[in-house]
């Protein structure tokens, strides 16, 4: 199974931890520098920073965890990534 722009919103990432990521497009989202906790703000413009092609949901989820604060309103384990892969950026592959 693949899921990109045409399915995802019928996607649960619980059970989809082990898909790989693959990147199919480049984002045009922008950033700030904004800071909580001393972290950078959780937008797609600095996760897709870390991110790269071949990583697994559950790898996404933890570079979401590790780099960016909780308290954070824009933090979400599945937020950004649903959102690029709706604007056909990325794609999740088995």
């Amino acid at each position: 199974m693949k899921y990109t722009k045409e399915n995802i919103k019928t996607a649960d990432f619980s059970e989809l931890l082990n898909y790989k990521i693959r990147i199919v497009a480049k984002s045009n989202r922008k950033g700030s520098k904004k800071l909580f906790n001393g972290k950078p703000n959780c937008s797609g413009f600095n996760i897709n920073k870390l991110i790269h092609d071949g990583m697994t949901v559950a790898q996404y989820q933890a570079v979401i965890k590790n780099n960016f604060s909780s308290s954070d309103p824009q933090f979400c384990l599945t937020k950004h990534l649903k959102y690029d892969i709706a604007l056909g950026n990325i794609e999740l592959v088995e």
